[in-house]
């Protein structure tokens, strides 16, 4: 396609007369396909995901405040086909955490140990400066923040040579059948009923709010929520499973099975995703009782295996959660971050 990825042939890096990698700023909209393509292929080494187009649209122009594609993106290319990308941007301010500015770089495995992610990665950090300046003044530390799965040797590598170090771990976490699940009972007054259109904004908000607790989670905008609706992943409403206690969500799991993704690994996977318990009422087995539902739904829908991600630092104890309804961790995903250095603040 045009303007995706480069593949193994004449304008493969270790051909004869193999053409120069050039960098330009992105085109926004017109390189989005190629983004999803690209960080699908190079998704292995972490997350494992499927990347849309429509994804990409969304992370990029509802969630991010103030954020400029073209400046903010820098697209690696050989003869006009992309090979990487990486960007940078404010992510969210913690006590605990500091100004976390957030970068993320993909190159196409044919063109690795070229310089490519070096470049990107400079490139990612300053983005991520300048998108934080448009952010209201912190006294908080700011710092850099990335992630590389285990296997990603090379991304590892150069981020230790920037001074990068390990900060947090998330497990991806398989529940190999779906025999046997959770008791799926509430407590008395709490019930479960099928999620209505109308009220889908409503279940997302209560989520947004209950993540603001998690280290690895950030504000979802009003636009993003609403536009996560329409897309066939993530807007599959008729599979989530959400407790209420009279017209109040107070909890939910918001699963979802990939289609494309089970075709292309030759497997019945569906999720058990997005959980989430509101404060005034964890403890009580909600997040447990959800679980039980959605394996038992997706075990209805033939699915044969569940996953789920989860930061193994959880203050909320969810690993034992997950770990006792039948959870498992497969993969590691690792956290690296390293304060931002006085010289590159007064660079930007």
């Amino acid at each position: 396609m045009e303007g995706g990825l480069v593949n193994a042939g004449a304008g493969h890096p270790s051909a004869v007369g193999a053409p120069e990698v050039h960098f330009r700023p992105s085109r926004g909209e017109p390189d989005y396909a190629a983004f999803a393509e690209l960080a699908t292929l190079t998704s292995s080494e972490d997350f494992e995901f499927i990347w849309t187009t429509e994804f990409i649209r969304r992370y990029f122009t509802d969630d991010l405040e103030r954020f400029d594609v073209v400046t903010s993106v820098l697209v690696a290319e050989a003869n006009g086909q992309m090979v990487g990308f990486g960007y940078g941007h404010w992510d969210r301010d913690r006590d605990d955490a500091g100004r976390i500015l957030w970068t993320r770089c993909r190159v196409h495995p044919a063109w690795r140990r070229r310089g490519i992610g070096r470049r990107l990665l400079t490139s990612a950090q300053a983005a991520a400066i300048r998108h934080a300046s448009t952010r209201p003044p912190s006294d908080l530390q700011p710092v850099f923040l990335t992630v590389a799965g285990e296997s990603a040797v090379g991304s590892i590598a150069l981020l230790a040579g920037d001074g990068y170090g390990p900060v947090r771990w998330t497990n991806k976490m398989v529940r190999a059948t779906l025999d046997d699940p959770p008791d799926a009972t509430l407590p008395a007054g709490i019930e479960a009923r099928p999620v209505r259109p109308n009220d889908a904004l409503a279940v997302l908000r209560a989520m947004n709010e209950a993540m603001r607790d998690e280290w690895n989670t950030r504000e979802v905008s009003e636009a993003s929520m609403a536009s996560s609706l329409a897309d066939p992943v993530e807007g599959q409403i008729d599979l989530w499973q959400v407790a209420w206690d009279g017209n109040e969500v107070v909890g939910g799991v918001l699963g979802f099975i990939d289609d494309e993704e089970n075709r292309s690994s030759g497997r019945r996977r569906g999720y058990t995703e997005r959980i989430f318990t509101r404060r005034p009422w964890r403890g009580r087995g909600i997040a447990t009782a959800l679980i039980g539902r959605n394996l038992r739904e997706l075990a209805r829908r033939g699915m044969t295996e569940a996953a789920l991600m989860v930061d193994a630092a959880n203050p909320s104890g969810a690993l034992g959660v997950y770990e006792r309804a039948g959870f498992r961790p497969v993969r590691t995903i690792t956290t690296y971050g390293r304060a931002v250095r006085p010289s590159e603040l007064s660079a930007r």
